[in-house]
């Protein structure tokens, strides 16, 4: 077996994480078959989780494993398009944390890098997606763009706060929302 962040084993695991987490609820006497939620919904991997919820509510046997079949499909074509793109089983991730810095901050550091933004979590937290060689590139842009910045503040030729960029490779093998996994579409 592949490591647990290949997406070959991780969209199934979450998945079945997702439907775990609707019985640990139903258990603790939250049942959506019985209380049903005005709507589900769901973000990426998460849209598996809703439709989870769907079938649960109905009691659908045969949509439960039809899902469970779509993540293991889309596990597996994940993996094969990381391999094509020669990223499988990379050192580093091919998905990087940004936090405190502004969108358009953002954008210069990643333009011309081949990464793109490819998750907004709030106004100062993104997910940039790419190669991971093209994340290291987002790397050195932001390092460059903290020093100019704290050379403008030191010649005073600016105030305010200092640009401090954050950021944390994900624990994953797939640049998720990125244009390398069209052939996985």
């Amino acid at each position: 077996l592949g490591s647990t962040n290949d997406p070959a084993m991780s969209v199934p695991g979450i998945t079945a994480a997702q439907y775990a987490l609707l019985h640990a609820l139903s258990s603790a006497g939250l049942d959506i078959g019985l209380s049903q939620p005005a709507d589900t919904l769901g973000h990426s991997q998460g849209i598996l989780g809703a439709e989870l919820a769907k079938a649960w509510i109905t009691k659908d046997a045969g949509q439960l494993a039809r899902i469970f079949a779509i993540a293991r499909l889309i596990g597996a074509a994940t993996s094969r398009a990381c391999r094509a793109a020669g990223i499988s089983h990379a050192t580093r991730s091919p998905m990087l944390s940004v936090r405190d810095v502004s969108l358009a901050d953002l954008e210069k550091m990643v333009e011309g890098t081949g990464a793109t933004i490819s998750i907004v979590n709030s106004r100062r937290r993104f997910i940039v997606s790419g190669h991971p060689t093209d994340l290291e590139r987002v790397e050195l842009a932001a390092d460059a763009a903290a020093k100019a910045d704290r050379a403008e503040l030191a010649g005073k030729t600016r105030g305010g706060m200092p640009l401090t960029p954050l950021m944390e490779y994900l624990e994953v093998e797939a640049p998720f929302h990125h244009e390398l996994l069209r052939p996985a579409y």
